[in-house]
């Protein structure tokens, strides 16, 4: 996509931003400068800063109060018309934006090759006659002098830009029978028909047509008129921007948008009825960032169920299935367009097996993909539509649980979302009675198949242990004391696979939690202990106290070691001590004995 103009120009477009996973960054279309999509206004001389009156000639004051007998006085005196101030303004600039037609008569009479200089900002005093409150005589005196008509300021924006922009029929009339370039182009290469779109006026576009204003011509973003029109659902005009022999209906933006596109993103019903009688072809695609998206994906990611119903007739659903990384199920699920999903779901059932690329940064880490239930449980949960929304998925044949190993399943993105306990604990129960498993499994964990839903409850939310007690109570398979063998096959098995170890933090949360909870399995627990004791210690190594806190190890309980003289010795010395140190302080001799045999 193009991308905002660094100098401030708004540029015109239709951009398809994709579903982000921040629960603060929504996933949003938007449209660059929206109905307002024109370019930044090219400000007149007359608009900026006040002018330094110290350094403006006497003539040029006496031309602004519009004083007649002043300036035939001043030029008899000598005082010359091609005098300047500190903008470049002579005085016939003075008088064409004042409109002292009396003034500008003078001056052109005394020195009639003025008429063409042009001030700091490029602007000729014909220019300068083109401005909200114009008078026509000045106009035409400047062009029965001669005055270049077609002459541009900095911006390459001609009197007839300016008369468009203004929405000045009269001037732009008389542009025109004196020459004026119907297409001439500015910098941003929009032309005056654009500009007359911009202002949405029907008078001025039909004047335009009728000195054979170019339908071919490419504004910003290689806008066409039709486009511009489209972008701004100025269906008045629509169908007189394109001709048969033309057949620019289907042409296509820098981006690769159709004016058809346009107008669905900016919800112009009557503008795409138009469009799709002027044969516009609703399956053309286009990419961004590897996503494909038609105007049906566009209609469904709006707020306007009637374009959906609109396009669904003409649309060709095998060609939208075959889109990459899109559905239009899921951009209405984006939306909460009840009546889009309804009317999607209706006409296309299918469209439930699609998925999309997962860009969770914390699902997409072990899932590839995510489907329509899970997609709105992680992004949309908390919204009312939300519950009417899954059992319509439902309904229509949605899974309760994933389709396949790396897709995201439904209950692993509630879980895993930012909603609040009573939306989690409504969700969870109501897939739980639909039937979705609550033991699937961590993708990335195949020894002993750790439930999604708990691996995120402790990795991602690990102060919710309302989360955890209620999905043990609908696990089928886990308590406590599995949950300890979980722990201790992750800490055994998955060290050998580098790139997808369980982190110790989560580890941690999980050990905490099976003490919290209760278990029996003292065996195991056992196990974990030496598999997380500080080897350092061994030996009299010295262990300074960074290292003693590292990441690599799990705090490990003291209801997990043994009683006696080896729970003091392991709980206490082998965690807090090395041997040497130790040896500093008074010790029983057991203790010594211990440490000796330690060593």
């Amino acid at each position: 996509m193009v991308a905002p103009r660094a100098d401030g120009v708004a540029a015109i477009g239709c951009t398809f931003q994709y579903p982000t996973d921040d629960a603060d960054s929504r996933p949003t279309l938007y449209r660059r400068g929206s109905r307002n999509c024109k370019p930044m206004k090219r400000a007149a001389s007359s608009d900026l800063e006040a002018l330094d009156l110290s350094r403006t000639p006497s003539l040029s004051a006496a031309v602004r109060a519009g004083n007649v007998d002043a300036v035939h006085k001043l030029l008899a005196e000598g005082q010359r018309a091609d005098s300047v101030n500190d903008r470049g303004w002579t005085p016939l600039h003075e008088a064409a934006a004042a409109g002292h037609v009396a003034c500008a008569v003078l001056l052109l009479s005394h020195d009639g090759e003025i008429k063409d200089l042009r001030t700091d900002e490029g602007e000729t005093p014909l220019f300068l006659s083109v401005n909200a409150g114009s008078r026509l005589d000045v106009m035409k005196l400047l062009l029965n002098h001669s005055a270049n008509v077609n002459l541009g300021n900095n911006s390459m924006w001609t009197p007839l830009h300016r008369a468009c922009e203004l929405n000045s029929v009269a001037c732009a009339q008389m542009l025109l029978e004196s020459g004026a370039d119907v297409n001439a182009a500015d910098v941003l290469h929009n032309r005056p028909i654009h500009e007359a779109i911009y202002k949405r006026s029907v008078e001025m576009v039909d004047l335009l047509l009728r000195y054979e204003a170019d339908l071919r011509v490419r504004g910003t973003n290689g806008h066409t008129p039709l486009m511009s029109a489209a972008c701004i659902g100025f269906h008045e005009v629509i169908k007189k921007l394109d001709k048969p022999e033309l057949c620019i209906v289907n042409e296509r933006e820098f981006s690769g948008e159709t004016a058809l596109m346009m107008a669905v993103q900016d919800g112009c019903l009557e503008t795409t009825s138009i469009l799709l009688e002027m044969g516009a072809d609703a399956n053309i695609s286009f990419e961004d960032d590897g996503i494909d998206i038609a105007a049906l994906h566009l209609a469904a990611w709006g707020n306007e169920p009637r374009l959906v119903e609109c396009l669904i007739n003409v649309t060709d659903m095998g060609k939208i299935a075959e889109c990459r990384n899109s559905s239009p199920i899921i951009y209405a699920i984006r939306s909460m367009q009840l009546q889009s999903v309804e009317m999607l779901l209706e006409w296309c059932p299918f469209f439930l097996l699609k998925t999309i690329r997962c860009r969770s940064e914390i699902l997409s880490e072990d899932y590839s993909a995510i489907g329509p239930a899970p997609y709105l449980l992680y992004y949309r949960a908390e919204q009312a539509e939300a519950l009417p929304a899954l059992e319509l998925l439902l309904k229509y044949g949605c899974s309760v649980n994933a389709s396949y190993h790396f897709e995201v399943p439904p209950l692993a993105a509630i879980t895993a979302s930012a909603a609040c306990k009573e939306v989690k604990e409504k969700f969870i129960q109501f897939l739980v009675d639909q039937g979705a498993d609550p033991d699937a499994g961590y993708p990335w964990y195949p020894i002993n198949p750790l439930p999604a839903t708990w691996y995120y409850a402790c990795h991602i939310h690990p102060h919710q242990k309302w989360l955890i007690r209620l999905l043990i109570s609908v696990s089928r398979k886990c308590d406590p004391n599995w949950l300890l063998s979980v722990v201790y096959e992750c800490v055994t098995y998955i060290p050998f696979i580098e790139d997808e170890e369980v982190p110790n933090s989560t580890l941690q949360r999980m050990l905490d939690l099976c003490l919290e909870l209760g278990f029996s399995n003292n065996f195991i627990m056992a196990r974990i202990w030496r598999k997380f004791r500080k080897p350092a210690l061994a030996g009299g190594r010295q262990q300074n106290q960074q290292e003693e806190t590292s990441d690599i190890y799990l705090t490990v309980p003291e209801a997990l070691t043994p009683p006696s003289l080896l729970k003091l010795c392991r709980i206490v010395v082998v965690r807090h001590y090395c041997p040497s140190v130790l040896r500093k302080y008074k010790l029983p001799r057991a203790v010594n004995d211990f440490l000796n045999y330690r060593s």
